[in-house]
């Protein structure tokens, strides 16, 4: 259940991430972003990088580190920005507009830092982020062309994600009214993150659940903290 618990709260929205680390004064200072709140695989990818057991994973050398640390804190950074410069009140209706920029800024990143790695490392620092975000990285564009999605498909995965944002969103504000601990609201988020999964791999022909396991290669067990 924990390693369950772990995994599903990489798949939180975005938006909810920056209300999150925006809430509270100490973390808006903080200049990383755990991996585990970001929406999209670029921004996991980047986030993964921190972690230690990931750079094993890779085999990263100490100047890849460093880079990985530097970019890392220029996406935080850029992320912040971004929302800070929308009033909190708008965050919600402007959510796609908003994920959309999250997306661009994070693709760069990437890329600049994929400049650095042999494909070796490429190619497992993708599985390592499908692993992380499972089924929820449907439908970003990498699977839609790799899995062959249809645009019946893509529009039922496309639906899957609003809904599931609407409902974190109300979970959010339950959590906060009622004041539930770390721990309940894990549970709650697990639960409906696993639900949703497995609505979206409901979408997908045998095939193509075949095929999205393939890309995750081998499995990772990402690290308590």
């Amino acid at each position: 259940m924990m390693n369950r618990t772990k995994r599903c709260m990489v798949l939180l929205s975005c938006l909810l991430a920056i209300i999150l680390m925006i809430a509270s004064q100490a973390q808006a200072q903080q200049r990383r972003v755990s991996w585990r709140f970001y929406d999209n695989n670029y921004a996991v990818g980047i986030g993964l990088l921190q972690v230690e057991k990931v750079q094993v994973e890779l085999k990263l050398t100490d100047d890849q580190i460093q880079k990985a640390t530097e970019i890392s804190e220029k996406l935080s950074e850029e992320m912040r920005e971004l929302y800070m410069s929308v009033p909190r009140e708008q965050w919600r209706e402007r959510g796609d507009d908003l994920r959309k920029k999250v997306n661009e800024i994070a693709k760069t990143a990437a890329m600049k830092m994929a400049e650095s790695m042999d494909e070796a490392q490429k190619n497992r620092w993708l599985e390592v982020a499908l692993q992380a975000r499972g089924p929820a990285a449907l439908p970003d564009d990498y699977l839609v062309q790799h899995l062959k999605l249809d645009d019946a498909q893509v529009k039922k995965l496309n639906d899957l994600n609003v809904a599931q944002r609407e409902k974190m969103f109300e979970m959010f504000r339950q959590a906060r009214d009622q004041g539930l601990s770390r721990e309940e609201n894990a549970k709650k988020f697990t639960t409906l993150v696993e639900e949703m999964n497995q609505q979206r791999l409901d979408v997908l022909s045998d095939d193509q659940k075949a095929a999205f396991q393939k890309m995750q290669g081998g499995k990772f067990e990402f690290p308590e903290d």
